[in-house]
């Protein structure tokens, strides 16, 4: 591993309040090697919720662990904390909470929970690296091992893909630099474990470091962005926003019944528009051939044909963004 390397993990770690950071191929693979230091097994139980990108569930079908899927919340569309209590079982292992879109979304009972039980708690920290809550505690603090994607759509993003697992513990910090780095131990040199190649180059990490610098300008960006499609959701009955404050805005996504007709008439005016998500993740052909539980979903099957991913990015000027607003405005009146 070069200085670089080293440099921008320790600098990762201090901006996100933890004590170690691992630098590794891609939050995916992070996920992965959490779930490995986390001890699961073939034929343990990972609760995930059932809405979220696919990479935050492949991880467990890797490590041969059973998928159980919560229902979400409906002012986050985050994991339903009551309902990830009744899907506990004497099997569950570990617990994988998603941040989406930018947002903290509530994980302090979550995590509470899984101390009490003895279950081992990730957060999926890809879309909210930075973002805080109303009492200033950041994503990714409250679990066992957190993880952050530096994919080149995410916040801040490398030259391909990255990622980073973050923790407070050293045993754990340990292993997960042996997982990357081919099963080797740093103070013995010797390969003690099967590891994998899992690592960034001095460059990636020169420019992410860079990138580090300026998460505060792209942040305050795509705020200024959120306000104003705050400012026009407002007015209109028939539409509705996610995230309220104290999100960075990784996407920005809205609620209405209207989906598929206003993507259309955005699209024929030049505005592409993205959906996140349309599938419930135990909905993918993927699922056809693994076992897993999902019983009792009953609010995430509701908004799957109702959300709606708006243009948001630092880049985006006053007129590009009146653009948009103006054409909500003329759409929904």
């Amino acid at each position: 591993m070069g200085s670089k390397v080293q440099a921008f993990e320790q600098e990762l770690a201090r901006f996100c309040s933890r004590k170690y950071a691992v630098t590794v191929s891609s939050c995916t693979e992070a996920l992965y090697f959490s779930l490995l230091a986390a001890g699961v097994k073939p034929g343990d139980e990972v609760i995930v919720p059932s809405f979220s990108f696919i990479a935050t569930v492949t991880p467990v079908l890797q490590a041969g662990a059973v998928p159980v899927f919560t229902d979400i919340r409906s002012d986050t569309l985050s994991m339903d904390a009551d309902d990830l209590i009744k899907k506990i079982t004497p099997k569950t292992k570990a617990i994988i909470f998603v941040h989406l879109f930018g947002a903290t979304c509530p994980v302090q009972d979550i995590f509470k929970t899984a101390c009490e039980r003895n279950i081992f708690l990730i957060e999926d920290n890809a879309h909210s690296l930075g973002s805080t809550n109303d009492a200033g505690i950041k994503a990714g603090t409250q679990s066992h091992i957190s993880c952050v994607s530096f994919d080149p759509t995410k916040i801040i993003g490398g030259f391909g893909t990255a990622g980073a697992a973050l923790t407070d513990d050293e045993s754990l910090f340990e292993l997960l630099k042996k997982l990357g780095n081919q099963g080797k131990n740093r103070k013995t040199g010797q390969h003690d474990i099967l590891g994998f190649n899992s690592r960034i180059s001095d460059f990636q990490a020169a420019f992410l470091s860079y990138q580090l610098t300026l998460m505060g300008t792209f942040i305050k960006k795509r705020i200024q962005v959120a306000e104003a499609y705050n400012a026009t959701i407002d007015t209109l009955s028939d539409i509705q926003y996610i995230q309220k404050e104290r999100s960075v805005f990784h996407k920005y996504v809205i609620l209405t019944n209207k989906r598929d007709d206003l993507r259309t008439y955005l699209s024929d005016k030049g505005i592409q528009t993205l959906i996140h998500y349309n599938t419930l993740l135990y909905e993918h052909p993927l699922f056809h051939g693994y076992k897993y539980r999902a019983s009792h979903i009953n609010f995430a099957p509701q908004i799957t044909d109702k959300v709606l991913s708006l243009p948001i990015y630092p880049e985006m000027n006053d007129t590009e963004i009146r653009y948009v607003t103006e054409n909500l405005l003329k759409f929904f009146n």
